[in-house]
This record gives structure tokens, C-alpha cells and sequence, in this order.
């Protein structure tokens, strides 16, 4: 039942706030005539669709493009994009990084495109992020791996990395699909065909493993590296082959 309890300190001076510069007219955020307050003006003319102007007659409407106000008619005199920033201008999207030429039919890179860097256009995604259809992303989509910080169409199975270092039973043979690279070892032995029961060294029972048929090694069919080693002591009649790891 414990809440908590808030005490205000009365004995506490209160902070003195910095004049506003005289020639703000309606408060300002901080010192000097940069940090102004600009508040938008909402009596706007019937003809301002957006309902936000920086006069009241109907040629001082701001821009479809702009949000929270302007200071001008253009797309650069908006005080906040309601799409993309742009350079100082806001815009509906960002250049495209290609363009359709009509007379090579075929599209080719356009040197003003820019990527779209969360609601601001730029020429170069950061480092940290990977180029993916004119936008940076954290991540690669579905279907697409990444190379040299920009997602492309994978050739095949997609990438996929996955830890394991233990040995091979049908309670973790799925775990292995679409795997391409295998961080650790790989361990297959006469209890991962006949099935056993866990044991932990406290002696007491885990998870009961059934047998699994050595077609079920197929899943492996999409490797193509290990890290570590792969450690194979079984028998099985139908275990004739080491196709499963051809790759």
C-alpha cells in the first residue's frame, strides 16, 4: 500500500527568468531576439483550407505543406513541416533517389534525391542506419539482406545467423531452418535418432525427447558456414549420407 508523497519546498528561491529582447512581441523561450515566441494566427481567411495564415486576408493563407503556422505564403516560410524538411523548405516527400529517363527508357539515379532520415531529407543516412528505397531504416525488411549499409534483394534464403553449441534432438531441429550461418558447433549422436530423456545434474528429469528420423537433418540444407565444428557419432539405417550438409 506504499504511494508516494510530494512535498513542495516553499523555502526554495524561485528562479528569475531572463527579460524577453524588445522586440518580442508575445513572449519568447529564452534571451535574446532569436528565441521570439511565434504564435500562429487562426482568424484566417474561409479560403486558408488549412485554417493557419500570417494575415487575415485570403492571399496570407500558409502553405498545404506547412503545420503550426507560417510566416509567409511559400513552402520555406512555414514555422514546422507537416511532411519532410527539406533544405528549409518542407515538402510532401523527398526527392527520389531515381528518376524515369523517356528517352533510354530506364531508370537512372537522380543526383538531387535524398533519403528520408525520420521527417527530414538528406543526402546520406548516419552511419548507424542502412539505406533501403530512399529511406533509413535500423533493419532490413523481409526478403532483403544488407551490403555495404544499403538492403538488396537476397539471392536465395536470406542470411540468417544462429547460436548453438549443443547436441542435435527433435526438440530443436526446427530451430535450425533458414539458417545460413552457424555461430558454434553442432553435435549429432545415437540419442539425437533414438530419442532420451533429460537429466540435470541435480538429478532431476527435464523435457523427454522422442526419436527423430534422419530426414529431419534436410533443415541443414540451407547451411553454409559453422563456426565451430560439426561432431557426428550415430547409427541410424537411414542415415546413409552427409547430404543434409553439402553446402
Amino acid at each position: 500500500n506504499a504511494r508516494y508523497v510530494y512535498v513542495y519546498n516553499f523555502k526554495e528561491p524561485e528562479r528569475d527568468c531572463t527579460p524577453c529582447h524588445e522586440s518580442c512581441e508575445n513572449g519568447c523561450w529564452g534571451e535574446g531576439p532569436n528565441n521570439c515566441q511565434k504564435f500562429s494566427k487562426i482568424n484566417c481567411a474561409a479560403q486558408c483550407h488549412s485554417g493557419r495564415c500570417f494575415g487575415p486576408k485570403p492571399r496570407e493563407c500558409c502553405h498545404l505543406f506547412c503545420a503550426g503556422g507560417c510566416t509567409g505564403p511559400k513552402q520555406s516560410d512555414c514555422l514546422a513541416c507537416k511532411n519532410f524538411y527539406d533544405d528549409g523548405v518542407c515538402k510532401q516527400e523527398c526527392p527520389p533517389m531515381q528518376i524515369y529517363n523517356p528517352i533510354k527508357y530506364k531508370w537512372e539515379r537522380d543526383p538531387q534525391g535524398k533519403y528520408a532520415y525520420g521527417a527530414t531529407c538528406v543526402k546520406e543516412c548516419p552511419e548507424h542506419l542502412l539505406k533501403d528505397n530512399g529511406a533509413c531504416v535500423r533493419a532490413c525488411p523481409p526478403k532483403k539482406k544488407a551490403v555495404d549499409g544499403e538492403c538488396v534483394p537476397c539471392d536465395g534464403p536470406c542470411p540468417k545467423i544462429c547460436h548453438f553449441t549443443d547436441t542435435v534432438h527433435a526438440g530443436n531441429i526446427d530451430t535450425f531452418r533458414n539458417c545460413t550461418v552457424l555461430e558454434g558447433s553442432l553435435t549429432i549422436l545415437d540419442s539425437t535418432f533414438n530419442g532420451f530423456q533429460q537429466i540435470y545434474q541435480n538429478f532431476t528429469f527435464g523435457p523427454r525427447y522422442p526419436a527423430m528420423d534422419p530426414s529431419k537433418l534436410e533443415v541443414f540444407g540451407t547451411l553454409k558456414e559453422v563456426t565451430g565444428y560439426i561432431n557426428i557419432q550415430a547409427h541410424h539405417p537411414r542415415f546413409t549420407n552427409l547430404s543434409a550438409f553439402s553446402n
